[in-house]
C-alpha cells in the first residue's frame, strides 16, 4: 500500500496517482535507468523471384484481435486496402478499422494496402500518419514488404 503524501489517502499497491486528490504517488529523485529495449527484426526485404503458380495464394484471411472478427478476402485484381471508412463515402477500404476504434488507434483513413504481385504478397504502407508496423517493426511508406501467414500488421 502507498500513501498520499498530500491527503495520507491509503491506495494499492502500484498505483501511480492518488485516487482522492490525483496527487503523484511517484517518488521523484534518485537516477533513473534507461532501458535498450531490443528492436524487433526488420522484415526481410522484397526479393527479385518470381512466385511459382502453385504458391499464389487465391485469399487472404485476416484476424482481428480487438474484435476477433475474421476477415476473407480475395486477391485477385485490386488492393486490400487497410483504413477507416466515413458515413457516405463511395469507396470504403475493404478492411474498415472503423469497428474496431481505429482512430483511436491511429488508423488512417488511408492506412496501407495489401497487394499480390510477382513475388507474392506484399504490405505497403500508403505514407499514414502514425505508420504501419509488420511484426513490431515500422515499415517505410510506399515500400512493399513481404507478409506470410502469422504475421502481425
Amino acid at each position: 500500500m502507498i500513501t498520499c503524501r498530500e491527503c495520507e489517502t491509503v491506495n494499492n499497491a502500484g498505483a501511480l496517482f492518488c485516487s482522492e486528490c490525483g496527487a503523484s504517488l511517484l517518488e521523484l529523485g534518485g537516477e533513473v535507468a534507461v532501458l535498450d529495449a531490443p528492436r524487433a527484426p526488420k522484415p526481410p526485404p522484397l526479393v527479385g523471384q518470381q512466385v511459382g503458380e502453385a504458391d499464389v495464394p487465391q485469399e487472404i484471411i485476416l484476424m482481428i484481435p480487438l474484435s476477433g472478427r475474421r476477415l476473407t478476402l480475395p486477391l485477385k485484381g485490386s488492393d486490400i486496402r487497410i483504413g477507416r471508412g466515413v458515413p457516405g463515402q463511395d469507396d470504403p477500404p475493404e478492411v474498415d478499422m472503423t469497428l474496431e476504434n481505429g482512430a483511436e488507434y491511429g488508423v488512417s483513413r488511408n492506412h496501407a494496402v495489401i497487394r499480390l504481385i510477382d513475388q507474392g504478397v506484399v504490405l505497403i504502407d500508403l505514407d499514414s500518419t502514425n505508420g504501419t508496423n509488420l511484426n513490431n517493426y515500422r515499415l517505410p511508406p510506399d515500400l512493399p514488404y513481404p507478409i506470410k501467414s502469422g504475421d502481425e500488421i
